[in-house]
């Protein structure tokens, strides 16, 4: 994999699988650079808005079930303040001021300043919709589809069929004497 993107004062915009391999590239090679890494919920968050257990909390105190609650404050991010003349929509700008009023939502006002000591860089995740790529002001959008990673995807039927399969799988990689302390993500 290609890394010569890689420079000082950088944000890569990644998911964990491709921050990992930079930081490993990063370490095998023997480079030191001012690198930020987010994923790009973290980043939405930073720059929108975040949450936490109040927020959840004050909307189960209006009926809500705690799983409604999060699909909910996860819907305010791309509603804006506005008027929809659409029921459902309104109710959403309506409980985002409200979530607002109360300081529910939690800004982080210094976050948008920081961007601009950063060269933005987003790897490793595709095409990406217009809301999210508008998030962006300046940024350089790396596609690489390819993950080194292959997986196995097993179909098990219930929950002592799933263990026993661990068990057993286990019990073969101790049989090769494999390190019980390394990484088994290799296996």
């Amino acid at each position: 994999m290609s890394f010569d993107f890689l420079t000082d004062n950088l944000l890569i915009i990644t998911p964990t699988t491709y921050k990992n391999g930079i930081l490993k590239y990063l370490t095998d090679n023997k480079l030191i650079l001012n690198i930020k890494f987010m994923t790009i919920n973290e980043y939405k968050k930073k720059y929108l808005f975040d949450y936490d257990v109040k927020t959840i909390h004050y909307l189960t105190n209006m009926g809500m079930k705690v799983s409604n609650a999060i699909t909910l404050i996860n819907n305010l991010y791309y509603i804006e303040n506005k008027e929809y003349n659409n029921d459902k929509l309104d109710y959403l700008v309506k409980i985002k001021k409200e979530l607002e009023s109360n300081n529910l939502l939690i800004y982080d006002n210094l976050f948008k300043k920081i961007l601009d000591r950063y060269k933005i860089i987003i790897f490793g995740y595709g095409r990406l919709d217009k809301f999210t790529l508008n998030l962006f002001s300046n940024y350089q959008l790396i596609n690489y589809q390819n993950i080194d990673k292959k997986y196995n995807i097993y179909h098990i039927k219930n929950i002592s069929m799933e263990v026993e399969m661990v068990f057993q799988k286990i019990f073969d990689l101790l049989k090769q004497n494999v390190d019980i302390k390394k990484n088994l993500n290799e296996y």
